[in-house]
């Protein structure tokens, strides 16, 4: 008698992991309060005079989450929230394609620009939703540091995605 094995891919996700699925994917807002509370938990907030969310790769949606739970956390802490002060300038579906971190970091690198003079001189805090290489966060946060002006850059990416 011959056996066969069968392994299936699962998908592990941690709470917030699991909230920010249904808040993307699923389109449940219901999830935001969640969000904000669990990132409340773990994260120190003193020094941040700004919020600025990660611009979305996907402009067709009708609602952006990470734009939402910029403003629920923004809301939340008192503190202000810039949805459009990095802008990119340019589509780049190929990144998700590309294996290493420099490669996508090189593709990014020229990719966004700061277009809110007010953030000069502010402790900012990018925020996305999920993270793979850190290639977007870095270079959103070189554009902050060369562009905006911006005194510092803290970031916080609420999930991490496996990598291919």
């Amino acid at each position: 008698m011959t056996r066969s094995i069968i392994y299936a891919k699962v998908n592990k996700r941690t709470k917030l992991g699991e909230l920010v699925y249904k808040l993307k994917y699923k389109h449940d807002t219901t999830v935001l309060d969640d969000i904000v509370r669990i990132i409340c938990s773990f994260a120190k907030f003193r020094s941040i005079d700004a919020i600025i969310p990660v611009p979305p790769s996907n402009i067709s949606r009708t609602s952006q989450p990470v734009v939402e739970v910029a403003r629920r956390l923004g809301n939340s802490l008192e503190i202000q929230v810039f949805p459009d002060a990095v802008r990119k300038t340019k589509n780049t579906p190929e990144v998700k394609n590309v294996s290493t971190q420099q490669e996508k970091y090189d593709i990014l690198k020229h990719v966004f620009r700061v277009v809110e003079p007010s953030i000069k001189g502010k402790t900012v805090l990018v925020l996305d939703d999920l993270y793979r290489s850190g290639a977007t966060l870095r270079a959103i946060t070189d554009v902050l540091y060369k562009q905006g002006g911006v005194g510092k850059v803290k970031v916080l990416a609420l999930t991490m995605t496996k990598k291919r």
